[in-house]
């Protein structure tokens, strides 16, 4: 075996294990994304359901909180419900951003063989600050 084989191969090796780390990142982003969007509509059921009920916000629903089901208020529900939804979209954006940052690694992993497509990738927008 000569030198050159031996770095193509390890090249090689580094391209699909990034390649791999890109993968599970995606797979990551669309699971979290679904177990976002469960969380949408449990919280539009539940938001539903206490504009119908008689008691309105301070009726009682049932969550499942890991193996057990606990009786709360709507609103408190309704509370715990929009927190996980703030977690589920800033580890999905936090995902994305990393997805990013993979993508341009893979890229120079690979010698730029697609520098001019991924040019504007990491470009992020305007704070309000900045427009002003």
């Amino acid at each position: 075996m000569d030198l050159s084989y031996d770095k193509l191969l390890t090249q090689i090796m580094e391209i699909e294990a990034a390649a791999e780390e890109i993968l599970s990142s995606r797979q990551e982003i669309v699971d979290l994304d679904r177990k976002r969007q469960s969380n949408r509509e449990a919280l539009v059921g539940l938001k539903k359901s206490a504009k119908s009920h008689w008691n309105g916000e301070e009726s009682e629903s049932w969550l499942a909180l890991g193996n057990t089901f606990i009786a709360l208020p709507n609103r408190i529900s309704t509370h715990l419900l929009e927190k996980d939804g703030v977690k589920f979209n800033t580890e999905i954006n936090k995902q994305r951003s990393n997805l990013k940052v993979q993508l341009h690694e893979l890229n120079d992993k690979e010698e730029g063989v697609y520098s001019s497509s991924l040019l504007g990738m990491n470009l992020s927008p305007l704070d309000k600050d900045e427009i002003a």
